[in-house]
């Protein structure tokens, strides 16, 4: 302060440089008291009666509050500028993540006519905000006073896991058994006839009864006959109340081996003798040869040298029925449907030396004739082993397909071919030997006459397939030539997604869903059904699966199997076989009345 009272200016040449920087004390303006109220000034700067002051001495420790209030407007302004900017790029890089998710979903495809596996893919997006950081340092000269003010942004990590199903294609596999490799037991499907059978004689009755052996057994009808739909085609239908019968030139059987084999379908059944087949001398010991019913049960007598069944018969039914006599052993013994009846060591062998065949009627006793149906007789000169009998029992067909469609099973059904070139046949290398070949539109196989795949009748379909394509019918059965008729049902072939589908009906269809088949590969089939397994499906020999059914509600007539496709029976239940034409090969096609087991199962997947 000087003499005149008035205050010296005493500032830092700094406070200058700060002060017209910030706009606080412009050097060329006066400053008012009033305008400096809100300041703290020394006491000793004021006087009472002045109402102007040159220049004030304002505390430092005033100054710093002014710039500690310009510097934290500046830090709060570059904090929010820096949250802004944080904002912005989490938003851009999860709007970024969302799109390149979306875009990969999208791009998933589930397009597979071969086996189809799922992964899960996980995509991690990582989103990471960054903020500089920011570091203020304020010095002044008479008291220094640093203040660093640090703003620090804390690194935010998003991570969003997309997972993504995507579905693989790639080429089907075969599906084989745990036990596949493992040698298959002896089994009646597997055994070899070391010496083959010398047939003698064998009326099958299609609408004559001439011997298709071509020895000359030919038969004569007596009082009339009828034909009718057989067990395999016709079959000769007699009845007891018209005498009738069929006579055959005697046939020798003195001293030898021998089998006799039919199947029968009774109309009637009674406590008396119902004769059916013979060979009579005269009736002593020995030289009386007769087959018939006693009691409701099979019989097989050389007269007084005698063997009985013990099953009761019914009406309404087929049977398969075999007597065999082996000379070596004097062994007879009784087969009904393939399972041996009865067995017994006679005093001699047939000793009968004359006497016509008679088939309807015996001479044990006189006038008992046959009433019903006959079909598929046969006899040969040796003992047939009970392996045979059971094959001959319940096989109903099997098609190699070695270039030709004979059915060299017991019964040779007949088959025919539509829609194929060379005269109806496409052949290509098979699994054994040669195979038939589908590769048309309309192309199909077909064979009638099964009543062995009748209502509530056990079977087992067997064959191996080769597919271009997994997609058509396999299997079809109908009561009628077209594929449609009254009853039908596709009961082997594929899905919509390619898989092997086994099923069958019982007033509704009851399914088996099997492995999707590799393409130009040998797969091989089997389906079972009985009322105490129900359905089965086997893939290669082992089973892949089963469902349970206790019936098979199939048509009660005479029916038509079609392989490739299922004809014109485009009326029919389909279940879950997407009905159409099959493209590709399929061999060694088997159909069994009876449900085969695992065990017999085997040898057909390994020939």
């Amino acid at each position: 302060m000087n003499n005149n009272g008035h205050l010296e200016q005493i500032i830092d040449p700094r406070f200058h440089m700060l002060a017209q920087r910030n706009k606080i004390f412009p050097r060329s303006k006066e400053i008012t008291a009033t305008s400096l109220s809100d300041m703290k000034l020394s006491s000793q700067a004021r006087t009472s009666h002045e109402d102007k002051i040159q220049v004030p001495i304002i505390e430092l420790k005033q100054f710093s509050r002014l710039s500690f209030i310009s510097k934290t407007g500046r830090q709060i302004c570059s904090v929010r500028c820096s949250i802004i900017v944080i904002a912005a790029l989490l938003f851009l890089l999860c709007a970024l993540a969302i799109a390149l998710s979306l875009g990969l979903v999208y791009g998933l495809t589930n397009d597979s006519s071969f086996s189809t596996s799922t992964t899960s893919i996980n995509t991690t997006t990582t989103v990471t905000a960054t903020t500089t950081t920011t570091t203020t340092t304020t010095t002044t000269t008479t008291t220094t006073t640093i203040t660093t003010t640090t703003t620090t942004s804390t690194t935010t990590t998003t991570t969003k896991t997309t997972t993504s199903t995507t579905t693989t294609t790639s080429p089907a596999t075969a599906w084989i058994p745990s036990n596949y490799g493992t040698p298959c037991s002896t089994t009646c499907i597997n055994v070899t006839t070391v010496t083959p059978s010398t047939l003698i004689a064998s009326w099958t009755f299609e609408e004559n009864t001439n011997d298709i052996s071509n020895n000359g057994y030919n038969g004569v009808i007596i009082n009339g006959a009828a034909f009718s739909t057989g067990y395999i085609g016709q079959a000769i239908l007699l009845a007891t109340s018209l005498s009738q019968y069929v006579v055959v030139p005697y046939i020798d059987f003195t001293s030898k081996s021998f089998a006799v084999e039919m199947w029968i379908y009774l109309s009637t059944s009674r406590t008396t003798d119902i004769n059916f087949f013979g060979e009579c001398q005269n009736t002593t010991a020995d030289r009386c040869l007769h087959y018939i019913i006693r009691n409701y049960k099979l019989y097989m007598g050389f007269y007084a040298d005698d063997l009985a069944g013990v099953t009761n018969l019914t009406t309404g039914r087929w049977y398969h029925i075999a007597f065999v006599y082996d000379v070596a052993t004097n062994n007879q013994s009784i087969y009904l449907d393939g399972l041996l009846e009865g067995s017994r060591v006679t005093s001699s062998s047939y000793l009968g030396q004359s006497g016509n065949v008679t088939i309807g009627k015996t001479g044990i006793p006189a006038g008992n004739w046959y009433d019903g149906f006959l079909d598929q007789i046969t006899v040969t000169n040796r003992a047939k082993t009970s392996c045979e009998i059971l094959n001959d029992a319940s096989l109903v067909a099997y098609f190699p397909f070695d270039i030709s469609l004979v059915d060299i099973g017991p019964n040779t059904m007949t088959a025919t071919i539509t829609g194929q070139a060379n005269s109806g046949m496409d052949w290509a290398t098979g699994k054994v030997n040669q195979a038939l070949s589908f590769n048309k539109t309309n192309s199909y196989f077909q064979s009638c006459g099964f009543w062995a795949l009748g209502q509530n009748q056990a079977y087992t379909i067997a064959l191996w397939i080769n597919p271009s394509l997994q997609a058509g019918t396999l299997f079809h059965l109908s009561t009628a030539t077209t594929g449609s008729g009254s009853w039908c049902l596709p009961m082997i072939g594929f899905s919509s997604n390619g898989s092997i589908v086994s099923q069958t009906w019982n007033h509704g269809t009851f399914v088996v869903i099997g492995p999707i088949p590799p393409i130009n590969s040998w797969t091989h089939i089997v389906q079972t059904w009985s009322s105490a397994n129900g359905l089965r499906l086997y893939i290669n020999g082992g089973l892949y699966d089963s469902v349970a059914v206790s019936a098979f509600a199939a048509g009660s007539a005479s029916m038509c199997v079609f392989l490739g496709n299922s004809g014109l029976g485009t009326n029919c239940q389909t279940g879950q076989i997407v009905m159409g034409a099959y493209s590709g090969a399929i061999d060694e096609f088997y159909v069994y009345n009876r449900e085969l087991s695992a065990s017999e199962v085997c040898p057909l997947a390994h020939p």
